[in-house]
């Protein structure tokens, strides 16, 4: 797979070692969106608060899956949090006893686990539509909007899926299903388009030792 209009190194840009098919392209320009169209917001995204902690609940498209995500911002730092376990760790070392939001409360003396169980297992999920409306495999979705193509290493993914599989993922995926490739209309810069013709960034430069010819007289 070649990656083309990348904004970032993300953490399974390594597995390119294995080989590239540069047939298969996958544009991963981020694009940023605020509401729109997007259909894919149910109540549990947006901002819950205590008095110490900011929580916020995503969820990411990554090719055809759904995966829940709780964001919590506390002292300047944030912490990712892909399960129900992990997040009940966290309310436990956190001593959070009570969270408030637009569409419930949860208290520790009162409430449910389930309503955090059923957040984690069973999410409202993706239309794959969506994927093919925006021929995007990753697709990150919030209160306000969503992003294409978020960088997973700032969202801690690789603790959920590791690179190589992830690589593989999205490789398959715009294959497979999305059906991009190098027959599909994507601009591909100049730098990309060498790469994707075999050459890279030494490919023209001269040797350091090498001197330069002088012309025949």
């Amino acid at each position: 797979m070649l990656i083309v209009n990348k904004d970032y190194h993300d953490y399974y840009d390594g597995a390119m070692r294995y080989g590239i098919d540069k047939t298969i392209v996958y544009d991963r320009k981020t694009v940023k969106e605020i509401k729109g169209n997007f259909r894919e917001v149910d109540d549990w995204l947006g901002a819950k608060t205590n008095n110490t902690h900011e929580i916020y609940c995503s969820r990411l498209g990554f090719c055809g899956d759904t995966y829940p995500l709780i964001t919590v911002k506390f002292n300047d730092e944030s912490t990712n949090i892909w399960t129900v376990e992990k997040w009940e760790e966290y309310l436990a070392e956190h001593e959070l006893t009570s969270i408030s939001s637009k569409y419930f409360t949860w208290s520790k003396n009162i409430a449910q686990p389930k309503v955090y169980k059923d957040y984690f297992n069973n999410p409202v999920k993706f239309n794959i539509n969506t994927f093919f409306l925006h021929k995007c495999p990753v697709i990150l979705s919030f209160k306000d909007g969503f992003i294409l193509n978020p960088r997973l290493k700032n969202l801690d993914f690789q603790t959920v899926m590791g690179s190589y599989d992830t690589f593989q993922a999205i490789e398959q995926f715009i294959s497979g299903v999305l059906g991009n490739t190098e027959k599909d209309t994507v601009e591909i810069s100049d730098k990309d388009q060498l790469y994707k013709k075999g050459f890279d960034d030494r490919s023209f430069k001269k040797d350091p030792g090498q001197k330069k010819r002088g012309k025949k007289k």
